[in-house]
């Protein structure tokens, strides 16, 4: 078997989804690459779905105590050994191309330490959903091509919102030993702070405009945990505070902590919308938070209006991207 390229799935409790992920990754196009589960010390069956597998392209690795996500992603870097590697998600489906086409891509561009695609996010079950942070990354993406910015442009680009798909990313491991490992400080901005901190070091990240890769959302991801804690916001202020000065360089946050304002006022839930107007107050040269305070007085209909305003601002994307789903 060649060492060309590797997948490790990151599982930590996965039983769900992972029968369906293993197998879309099975399924690929091309045939000659390492699959590697690597386990989390998983406290449901996902060990034994992942072995009731017998495929002679796939192993298994468990961890002798349950970690962080970054370092489980780290292990999954370790494992994979390859010139290249994908780290994929536990609940995420792979069209039967993505390998073939992002091999094909990265190798082709031997300044960038990793290539990206497009994602269609579906739901739970499986069905396509026009979801507004699946609508905000589309606006990053020209209507076709690949995108081959050079690192300072990427640069300017990424840091006002991350629009990368943290599964759908392949890498190149020359570049990864030089650059480092998952930063383990973090939890949700993971993913971001390593593209930020490849294109700082001078390397080119591809975009690839296929969607290759089904983006499941549902209501057991991390995302949605640290959302409610905060943990996300925590980490986007500690990100972005420590890139160099920018104009509306808060912007990614703003817009991220404004969004759940939204809901959580729309969903007459006062308490957490005024814990995330205090946490506005914190955002260097913001004046968020002084109308969102404004709209915490308007209650329920204000928060309703604020998600009125933002689909409007997105839906123009929506018939798009669930077209190119199809």
């Amino acid at each position: 078997m060649s060492n060309t390229v590797s997948v490790a799935i990151a599982i930590y409790n996965g039983a769900r989804f992972l029968s369906e992920t293993i197998r879309s990754l099975l399924a690929q196009s091309m045939r000659d690459f390492r699959l590697i589960c690597v386990d989390d010390h998983s406290t449901d069956d996902s060990v034994a779905i992942a072995r009731s597998f017998g495929d002679e392209r796939l192993s298994i690795t468990v961890a002798e105590r349950h970690g962080s996500l970054p370092e489980n992603w780290n292990r999954a870097v370790q494992a994979s050994g390859s010139d290249y590697f994908v780290v994929a998600h536990q609940d995420d489906v792979y069209e039967p191309r993505f390998l073939e086409r992002m091999l094909q891509v990265i190798e082709a561009h031997p300044r960038a330490f990793a290539a990206h695609c497009r994602a269609t996010t579906i739901d739970e079950s499986g069905n396509v959903i026009a979801h507004p942070a699946a609508l905000f990354k589309d606006r990053f993406w020209p209507r076709d091509g690949l995108l081959e910015r050079e690192p300072a442009e990427e640069l300017a680009v990424l840091r006002r919102g991350n629009y990368v798909i943290a599964p759908s990313v392949i890498y190149r491991r020359e570049a990864v030993e030089r650059i480092g490992l998952f930063d383990t400080r973090y939890r949700f901005v993971t993913d971001w702070e390593y593209s930020l901190r490849g294109l700082r070091a001078g390397y080119q990240l591809i975009g690839v405009p296929e969607a290759l890769v089904r983006f499941r959302r549902h209501e057991e991801t991390a995302t949605r945990d640290s959302e409610r804690t905060l943990l996300r916001y925590e980490e986007e202020l500690e990100l972005l505070s420590s890139l160099p000065p920018a104009p509306r360089a808060y912007e990614p946050l703003e817009n991220n902590l404004l969004a759940d304002f939204a809901q959580r006022l729309a969903e007459r839930d006062h308490d957490a919308a005024a814990a995330l107007v205090r946490f506005a107050e914190r955002i260097p040269g913001s004046n968020r938070a002084a109308w969102m305070r404004a709209a915490l007085r308007g209650g329920s209909f204000a928060g309703h209006a604020l998600l009125a305003a933002r689909w409007a601002y997105l839906r123009m994307f929506r018939k798009r991207i669930i077209a190119a789903a199809r």
